[in-house]
């Protein structure tokens, strides 16, 4: 029997297990981080809305003008009165007709898929970008590769996380997701971690600046241990 997917809700709580893997760790890590990150627990879990914007840093409510955004900018409408994705004639709502970034094409909901994806360490990003992680990082350390221009989410001074979806649109499109910040931002308790960019990135660093200013940390949490 095929079971029907539950839409997401940002604020229906989640339990440990399913923060510690949206977030990469440990489950036994989760009050620790929730402690540094001014989460609270509603009923017995966590809500991700409280999560996009202490942890991630960024607005879940405006994600959905983001992905239209995105969606108007690379993706072809469909003409009037053609079918849906479902084959219904001109129902209202209809996705676009051709999306030329596939990695676009299957969101319905950007928070969802941000959800889901979860985070992900920096020497993940070896395999995207072609190469095995001590090649990535030495061309890293050459300025022959960039990282997108995005601030990693530093859950410890060992342990600098990124977004799979910022990542993947930068290194196959050079496309910057441009998420937008939190509207409401409770500050780590530890200056090493929390949402924050590094030190000496401006609000808008280009790539090239990102990768200076972020790679020789990330590089150093990773040699520091398994965080």
């Amino acid at each position: 029997m095929i079971q029907k997917k539950l839409k997401f809700d940002i604020l229906a709580s989640v339990s440990n297990e399913r923060l510690a893997d949206h977030l990469g760790v440990h489950r036994n890590r989760i009050p620790d981080l929730a402690d540094r990150f001014g989460l609270t627990k509603h009923g017995k879990g966590w809500r991700p809305l409280d999560v996009f914007r202490k942890v991630h840093a960024l607005e879940p409510l405006l994600l959905s003008d983001r992905l239209s955004e995105l969606q108007q900018a690379y993706c072809r409408p469909a003409r009037p009165g053609a079918n849906t994705d479902d084959g219904t004639p001109g129902s209202p709502g209809v996705r676009p007709g051709i999306c030329y970034l596939p990695e676009l094409a299957e969101i319905e909901d950007l928070a969802t898929t941000l959800w889901d994806q979860g985070l992900i360490r920096i020497r993940s990003f070896a395999g995207e970008y072609g190469y095995s992680y001590d090649t990535f990082r030495k061309k890293l350390k050459t300025g022959k590769v960039t990282l997108p221009p995005a601030a990693p989410i530093r859950l410890s001074s060992s342990q600098h996380m990124y977004r799979p979806l910022d990542i993947l649109l930068w290194t196959r499109h050079r496309i910057a997701l441009e998420l937008p910040a939190a509207t409401i931002i409770a500050a780590p308790k530890s200056a090493a971690t929390g949402p924050a960019p590094a030190p000496g990135i401006p609000a808008k660093a280009t790539p090239e600046a990102m990768t200076t200013a972020v790679f020789a940390s990330a590089i150093a949490a990773e040699q520091g241990g398994a965080g």
